[in-house]
């Protein structure tokens, strides 16, 4: 009897002290990741600098989306790859 409280003392011990370190993770994560205004004013450099460097076909480019369905079949699949690369899209 005295063993099994024991154990079972341990185990709720081991227990507690992992969900108190997964806790403390979770909340030095949180407390690192910067607020949306926060990246608006600390936006990168690079982005301004390759946007800079194109033309305004490639800029237009940069502003579309594809769909691309998966379950659509590889011919589609194949024909929307043929526009992005023949586009140049997002790249």
């Amino acid at each position: 009897m005295i063993n099994l409280a024991a154990d079972t003392t341990k185990h709720v011990r081991r227990n507690l002290f992992i969900l108190i370190a997964l806790c403390g993770t979770a909340f030095s994560v949180s407390a690192q990741q910067k607020t949306y205004l926060e990246l608006l004013a600390n936006q990168p450099k690079w982005v301004d600098s390759v946007f800079s460097k194109l033309n305004r076909r490639e800029r237009i480019a940069q502003l579309f989306f594809v769909r691309a369905h998966t379950n659509l079949g590889k011919k589609y699949t194949d024909s929307v790859g043929q526009v992005i690369k023949k586009e140049q899209l997002g790249e």
